[in-house]
């Protein structure tokens, strides 16, 4: 796979795939510290690294238990600090596991950043989350969003802040070419919806619309 891992390629020069982000054009040193990467480069880091980890967050839902066929999967890209710098950036997965209905569920999305957090990495630059969108939240999101126990997760987690991206994709999304994805936004495919919001745009638009409130 030649876009195997796109977060480590520093000049992303691939027509077909402009869509995607602005060329990294930087030399980027090793042993660097979460406080060293600017925000520019987590957003492009994370926009250029979307299309592989849709395909891993897939791959995970693939895997998903839910006795009522609800599955998710998700792709976390995590930084490690003080690291060479190939090995600084590796995506971590999980999916959702609620194989009866007296059964206490367990959520996709701490699935992912825990291993990231056990494994010592330092910072979650962005997830995708692939899942059919719930009948309660028709009408409010053209995406599944995380549910509230995990924006309440989120909120206090210590490998996320109000900057970490996160994207929401329908498992049928197909893109059209050429389409500009923006944060704060959802765009249509040929099939299905993609959104791309930070975990500080995410919280503060359930507060609106769930009623969130972890304080």
């Amino acid at each position: 796979d030649r876009y195997g891992m796109p977060w480590l390629v520093e000049n992303y020069a691939d027509p077909a795939l402009a869509h995607i982000g602005q060329d990294l054009r930087i030399t980027f040193e090793s042993n660097r510290l979460v406080s060293d990467i600017p925000l520019w480069e987590r957003v492009q880091r994370f926009r250029q690294s979307i299309p592989y980890l849709i395909r891993r967050a897939r791959f995970a839902r693939e895997k998903a238990m839910s006795y009522r066929g609800f599955n998710v999967g998700v792709a976390a890209l995590a930084f490690k600090a003080r690291q060479r710098h190939e090995e600084s950036f590796r995506v971590f997965t999980g999916m959702n596991t609620k194989h009866a209905p007296n059964m206490r569920p367990t959520c996709a999305e701490p699935i992912a950043i825990n291993a990231a957090y056990a494994d010592d990495f330092s910072l979650i630059i962005g997830l995708v989350v692939v899942g059919e969108l719930r009948e309660e939240d028709v009408g409010h999101t053209h995406t599944l969003h995380p549910c509230r126990d995990c924006r309440w997760f989120l909120q206090g987690h210590p490998l996320i802040d109000n900057n970490t991206l996160v994207v929401t994709v329908t498992p049928d999304y197909v893109p059209l070419v050429g389409h500009s994805l923006r944060v704060g936004r959802a765009v249509r495919g040929v099939r299905g919806f993609m959104e791309l919001r930070s975990v500080g745009q995410l919280l503060a638009l359930h507060r609106t619309i769930s009623g969130d409130d972890f304080e």
